[in-house]
């Protein structure tokens, strides 16, 4: 069913955040969190950034080709580590992220 699919589809992008052994040494060293911009933007603004940042990890990268064709690039899986980076930076808790990634 379409709502079982986007149960996975939800589990799968969020467990992605959470690094494996191999892929956290490749990263190198945890990113800073104490930066937060929590107070500088707007919760919306913040919640925008970071819903936009996880459809490009979802998505990866379109590059437009002559004759209005595109391709799409895969991404890595170290794309979700930034984007659990990202999260911290912008301040936004885990129930805020968990309801991101539910809305997609």
């Amino acid at each position: 069913s379409k709502g079982a699919q986007e149960d996975d589809c939800f589990q799968h992008s969020l467990k992605k955040t959470r690094p494996d052994k191999e892929l956290a040494e490749k990263m190198g060293k945890p990113g800073q969190t104490e930066i937060t911009l929590k107070d500088d933007l707007p919760d919306r603004d913040r919640i925008d950034l970071y819903k936009t940042y996880l459809l490009y990890c979802l998505t990866g990268e379109v590059t437009r080709i002559p004759f209005g064709a595109q391709i799409t690039t895969k991404r890595d899986d170290s794309e979700y580590l930034l984007l659990n980076q990202l999260g911290g930076i912008l301040g936004l808790t885990s129930k805020e992220i968990v309801n991101i990634h539910v809305g997609l």
